[in-house]
């Protein structure tokens, strides 16, 4: 977080906004919206920008209105420089458009009676502004495709100054912004000014852009708004805007600005959506396993993953929280007459995934961001097309296909680890899992598989260690202690179908055989249950893509296991040998 709010004598606001149309419905809380942030911002409790420095637009009816304020603001600010816009949106393929009070409905009269929103992004981010501090915030329909715009190609060498920028969007790429009609504000506006006047309990003296936009999106999802959008340059997410109300009498001492761990790599911002991000598919499968980080050639080291660990609950939405009690009551009630029941694990949810790289090495950085959840509540997000009382479902409502990255925590209440076995004669282990399992029960699957635990894996409130929940898992199911084997992370995941993330594993074995794995196998291990079956397979490129393709099992196996296996493949052959001669067994299999 930065160590001072920005100077407000070296800034410059340009407050934009849409209450009245001509041709379109009014949004009358678009004026407090207005009122509301100004107020904010020009208030030394909050912030203290002189009110000369805030210029407020109602209602434009020309962009030269509004581009030439921001043209002038751009120039004056050498601190921070922010814009805001609230009213209606369009888009098409030719971009993103602000309406004006004039701007009509069909395609042309929108593009040539509108703001161009990469007018707005050219001055803002491209422009000669001296400004160090940039910030968009865009409270319309389609907004989101604001945030998904690739701000490091807008801003080239001349902006080397800038210390970071951010872009808030109200919505994602393809969904409608809300204004309740019985609203002070606009659903995200007054999320957002709830939260600058309330402050967060338990955060830092100055609220920077990440955690104001965490609190303020965590809240819209709980009470069934649209999810924003956010895409942070350098460290945009770290720049400090308001004094947090939370905290009475609060000084204004400095505090140390944080970095990345061990000062080894530059974030980058969390992850925006991708259309070329496509799940994993092999010859004629096709998974919902999204490979987010990791190609199998370059293992990743383990003194590269960093976890993070929040003492916050994830909330659920009121109706899924009832589906959660319903659950815990019929587990209980199971429990009681002595039958079958799924006992309440406590885990973690991912909150935030960062991936960087190494300056030197390009070797990469990850750093995952938990929040508390539990395996109830994973139950709970699981019933994907359960209907809500509006008749949306969680898949309709959470799951984006365009956009799996832009999901609430609570959706994501699971963390999984997959490893791959080689035993010391080069036998690659595959499991079945058991019916009795919650997941994917009946499927084959990677030789171990672990999920990380908030008890296990966080003893002594430390910050769990991936590495050493897939170690948890070979010693559990397997009996294979972490002296046996050489541990190597491939891959860092998503499942795409549930929101599930997970990392993939490469274990291979220094001395246990096949013959002495079955042999530890039968004197019994701890979770000998959630497996009812191993397959002992050679581990060469033939032998095992006709393991995995074979019409018995082709249909029959989990998300994750056929993409960990391929890149266990990659780790030994390199891609390229794999996929040419994975290619030639599938079209030898596909020809009988």
């Amino acid at each position: 977080m930065s160590s001072r709010l920005p100077s407000g004598q070296h800034s410059q606001v340009v407050l934009v906004g849409g209450s009245q149309y001509e041709y379109h419905p009014d949004i009358e809380s678009v004026d407090r919206n207005l009122d509301g942030l100004r107020r904010v911002l020009t208030d030394p409790a909050y912030w203290g920008l002189p009110p000369e420095n805030c210029h407020v637009i109602r209602n434009p009816e020309n962009p030269d209105e509004v581009m030439t304020v921001l043209e002038t603001a751009a120039e004056r600010a050498t601190d921070a420089l922010i814009f805001y816009f609230a009213g209606h949106g369009f888009s098409d393929e030719g971009g993103l458009y602000l309406a004006l009070k004039n701007t009509r409905q069909p395609r042309s009269a929108v593009r040539y009676n509108s703001i161009h929103y990469e007018w707005v992004r050219t001055a803002m981010l491209q422009g000669d502004s001296p400004a160090t501090r940039r910030v968009i915030i865009l409270d319309c329909c389609y907004s989101g495709r604001a945030a998904n715009e690739q701000m490091g190609v807008v801003m080239g060498p001349e902006s080397t100054g800038v210390h970071g920028a951010v872009v808030w969007a109200a919505t994602t790429p393809t969904r409608l912004a809300v204004a309740p009609l019985d609203g002070e504000y606009t659903a995200f506006t007054g999320e957002l000014m709830h939260t600058l006047d309330s402050g967060i309990e338990g955060a830092s003296e100055l609220l920077d852009m990440d955690t104001i936009f965490k609190r303020v999106s965590r809240n819209l999802v709980v009470k069934g708004f649209p999810q924003p959008d956010q895409h942070n340059r350098a460290l945009g997410g770290q720049l400090a805007l308001v004094r947090n109300r939370a905290l009475s009498g609060a000084a204004s001492a400095p505090i140390p600005e944080q970095t990345v761990p061990g000062g080894r790599g530059q974030p980058f911002a969390p992850f925006a959506s991708s259309a070329s991000w496509e799940p994993f598919t092999w010859g004629t499968m096709h998974t919902d396993l999204l490979v987010v980080e990791g190609d199998g050639e370059s293992a990743i080291p383990e003194d590269s993953v960093h976890v993070r660990t929040m003492d916050e609950d994830v909330e659920l939405p009121e109706e899924m929280a009832r589906w959660r009690a319903e659950i815990e009551a019929e587990q209980e009630s199971l429990r009681l007459a002595g039958k079958p029941y799924f006992w309440n694990g406590l885990n973690f949810a991912v909150d935030q995934v960062t991936i960087g790289r190494v300056a030197e090495t390009e070797a990469p950085e990850i750093y995952l961001r938990l929040q508390n959840s539990d395996y109830f509540t994973f139950l709970a997000t699981q019933q994907l097309d359960r209907q809500f009382a509006d008749g949306t479902t969680p898949r309709s409502r959470y799951l984006d296909p365009y956009d799996p990255m832009d999901v609430p925590a609570f959706m994501g209440s699971s963390f999984g680890t997959n490893v791959a076995v080689i035993t010391r004669d080069e036998k690659l282990i595959v499991s079945r899992r058991s019916q009795t399992v919650g997941s994917h029960p009946g499927t084959w699957n990677s030789s171990a598989n672990e999920a990380l635990s908030r008890v296990v894996d966080n003893a002594a409130r430390r910050a769990p260690n991936i590495f050493d929940v897939a170690r948890r898992g070979l010693s559990e199911e397997l009996a294979l202690s972490a002296d046996e084997y050489r541990l190597s992370m491939l891959a860092l995941t998503i499942d795409k179908g549930t929101h599930q993330w997970g990392a993939l594993f490469l274990a291979r074995l220094r001395g246990v055989t096949s013959h002495e794995f079955i042999a530890r196998r039968s004197r019994g291990v701890s979770d000998k249950w959630e497996h009812d079956r191993h397959e002992l397979v050679d581990f060469e490129i033939e032998p095992v893509t006709r393991f995995i393709f074979h019409p018995d099992r082709a249909d029959l196996w989990s998300p994750t296991a056929p993409g960990l296996f391929y890149l266990a493949l990659v780790s030994k052959y390199g891609r390229v040998a794999v996929e040419r001669e994975s290619a030639r067994v599938l079209a030898r299999l596909q020809h009988g």
